[in-house]
């Protein structure tokens, strides 16, 4: 669908106060069903790193010293949150996001990877 036909759609639905947001780097539904493997393996070892560094806590607590190897472990759970992190923002994505706006906020209506995926959701919706 063509986006002034999805627009003109869009202002019947929503009224005149609709709004929309393409993103085109956003990944479709088949290239974020590959990555979500990555995305769970990212999350595992993320949290593997966080135990493993609460365990040394827990150890150096009494001691009140951070050895270089505590710190080196801090360094890579930074690393991993960062990963698992930008991984799940995009599994949470969508190309096109709609929905009204009332100058203050932006309410979202529905999300979704193509117009017509948005027109479905809409009609669920019914609005």
């Amino acid at each position: 669908m063509e986006r002034s036909v999805a627009v003109k759609r869009l202002h019947k639905m929503l009224g005149p106060k609709f709004g929309y947001q393409i993103d085109p780097k956003a990944l479709m539904h088949d290239e974020r069903e590959a990555e979500k493997e990555q995305h769970q393996e990212a999350v595992t070892v993320r949290d593997n790193t966080r135990a493993e560094l609460q365990r040394m806590r827990t150890e150096h607590m009494a001691k009140l010293e951070a050895t270089d190897e505590y710190k080196a472990i801090q360094l890579k759970l930074e690393e991993q949150k960062k990963r698992a992190q930008h991984l799940a923002a995009r599994q949470m994505a969508r190309r096109f996001t709609v929905g009204t706006s009332n100058s203050l906020f932006f309410h979202v209506a529905a999300e979704g990877d193509s117009w017509e995926e948005i027109f479905d959701k809409l009609k669920e919706k019914k609005l």
